[in-house]
């Protein structure tokens, strides 16, 4: 599983594939940080981009807003990230 909290996030199995390849290719898609919604636009996007298994679990949007983000401004373009 990618993550715990995210029930149909299956990338491999650990008796049959290497972890190596299972990091480098299988997890793609989980690193896609330019398809958050919300995250893609933030000015802290290289360091938190948030939960996207609790955005997953509210809205059924894996790359939807994390519900528990407090911001809603980028502070160095001034871009809304959210409307509330």
């Amino acid at each position: 599983m990618a993550c715990r909290r995210v029930t149909d996030s299956k990338v491999a199995n650990i008796f049959e594939d290497r972890l190596a390849d299972v990091w480098i290719c299988q997890m793609e898609k989980y690193r896609d940080y330019d398809k958050f919604e919300k995250c893609s636009k933030c000015e802290l996007k290289a360091w938190c981009r948030g939960c996207p298994a609790v955005a997953n679990g509210t809205s059924g949007n894996f790359y939807g807003a994390d519900p528990q983000c407090w911001k809603t401004r980028n502070e160095i373009t001034g871009e809304i990230l959210e409307e509330r």
